[in-house]
């Protein structure tokens, strides 16, 4: 949540360099994090973003005439100078790191500036140096750059979407589509079917219709985090689902301009009116029971508001999701499971994927899946495939049971990078955990080696984060 504040423009201390140390009509001052002032066009700042327009309006209805700064605790000096010269018509462009445009995009969403944001991807999906350096660095072995790249600094806050790209790129040395880029998902970019490469869907409709407040009248205003979204409701739903809730009603005055009081929680617009729903009974997740999983991303994050404000029947109703999915498509079950924090449901869809070495494919719900998420799948599936080559290395076979060369197929399975990025799917005859599995092996013994390879692959832990608080 943006934390910038307004107040007097009592001693202002401009350290900064053109245009923003020239008082001109109209200016305001910028103060950063550590002190320095900048005079800014508070027309420039009301225009780029919701949040410095609902300051600066706030603070000229209390007195037009006297100055006002506005501070800025997330940015020091250097970074609002880069921030205000993106910002500004006047102001050259300047070169920015990695990790300033990572910072650069963060406090663009924070603030709902697009400005901000929508030069930070352009900048980002040219800056193909930095994809060839991680190359460089980690070599061509997919395998290693998936192990090493999870602490690379400038994929800290990537999606899992962009992450995949990445290991797409570097497995085809750079032969992509024109249109192919690193941030985003681009029809006809070959990552996948552009059949499935849809985006998500807010719900249609609100979660309440008119004539329920005909019927019933509101009493209570619960609006989202941004402060974009309003919505009605009925106290006794929200205390009945929530004992969190509860309490956060119970503490709250009026004042409204409604006459209503109003009920803040952090959460964005689309995820309060699924949240909402859920607090009115509304627990059938249509959009995944019947098929569409454009909106997975979005169900998980209300249902991780769910879990936060102790709604107990929504993990129920997610369970059962996953549950569908695994059956379907592991790799959604997987997504979906992370993001809802299900560690049973997520290890077992993990388990699924890892057990056939065919390729990882794209789907949409990695667009709003941190990197990490896919980094630790694909950890997780070459730790099964190591446990299980141990297993299968402590059996002797006869030699016409091992036609082929058993310990090369089985050491290439396990450390070639098709463990990670494949082009041609193995046979889904032979292979087990990455283990080639001799073709004439007796019935009986093939269960005894695949019993062994699951007791060993039962000892693998899925990495994944615990709820949040």
């Amino acid at each position: 949540m943006a934390l910038a504040t307004i107040g007097l423009a009592s001693t202002v201390n401009i350290v900064s360099t053109e245009p923003f140390n020239q008082k001109r009509d109209g200016c305001i001052v910028v103060r950063s994090s550590d002190g320095h002032d900048f005079y800014v066009q508070s027309c420039i700042l009301e225009l780029a973003s919701p949040v410095f327009a609902s300051l600066i309006s706030t603070f000229k209805l209390q007195d037009p005439d006297i100055a006002a700064a506005i501070t800025i605790p997330e940015l020091d000096s250097t970074q609002l100078t880069h921030f205000l010269r993106i910002l500004y018509p006047a102001a050259s462009s300047t070169s920015l790191t990695v990790n300033q445009m990572d910072r650069m995009y963060e406090v663009g969403k924070m603030y709902r500036a697009t400005a901000i944001t929508s030069r930070v991807e352009d900048l980002v999906d040219i800056r193909a140096t930095f994809i060839y350096s991680i190359w460089e660095l980690y070599g061509e072995s997919c395998v290693e750059l998936a192990e090493g790249t999870a602490g690379y600094p400038d994929l800290d806050k990537t999606t899992s979407g962009a992450y995949f790209r990445i290991l797409w790129f570097i497995e085809r040395r750079g032969e992509v589509p024109a249109c192919f880029t690193f941030t985003r998902r681009t029809p006809g970019d070959g990552t996948c079917s552009d059949l499935v490469a849809h985006t998500i869907h807010p719900f249609a409709s609100d979660f309440l219709d008119d004539k329920a407040f005909e019927r019933i009248p509101a009493d209570i205003v619960v609006q989202s985090g941004e402060g974009q979204s309003s919505f009605f409701a009925h106290k006794a739903s929200l205390i009945l689902a929530s004992p969190i809730l509860a309490k956060k009603i119970a503490a709250l005055n009026f004042g409204s301009s409604t006459g209503l009081p109003v009920l803040v929680l952090p959460e964005n617009h689309d995820v309060m009116r699924l949240l909402l729903r859920f607090c009115y009974g509304f627990t059938m997740l249509w959009g995944a029971a019947f098929g569409n999983t454009s909106d997975l991303a979005l169900v998980a994050q209300a249902i991780q508001a769910a879990v936060k404000y102790a709604i107990p029947h929504v993990i129920d109703t997610a369970r059962s999701i996953c549950e569908a999915f695994l059956a379907e498509d592991p790799m959604k079950a997987y997504f979906m499971a992370v993001g809802c924090v299900l560690k049973s449901e997520a290890t077992r869809a993990a388990r699924l994927l890892s057990r056939d070495s065919v390729p990882f494919k794209y789907i949409p719900a990695m667009e709003h899946a941190p990197a990490k998420t896919y980094y630790r799948l694909l950890r997780y599936r070459a730790a099964t495939h190591e446990a299980a080559a141990g297993a299968f290395d402590k059996f002797t076979f006869k030699s016409e049971d091992s036609p082929a060369d058993v310990s090369s197929s089985t050491s290439s399975s396990v450390t070639g990078s098709e463990t990670l990025v494949s082009e041609d799917p193995f046979d889904h005859g032979t292979q087990f955990f990455g283990v080639v599995l001799p073709g004439n092996l007796p019935v009986e013994k093939r269960t005894e080696v695949k019993n062994a390879i699951n007791e060993a692959v039962d000892k693998v832990e899925l990495e994944i984060d615990s709820p949040s608080s």
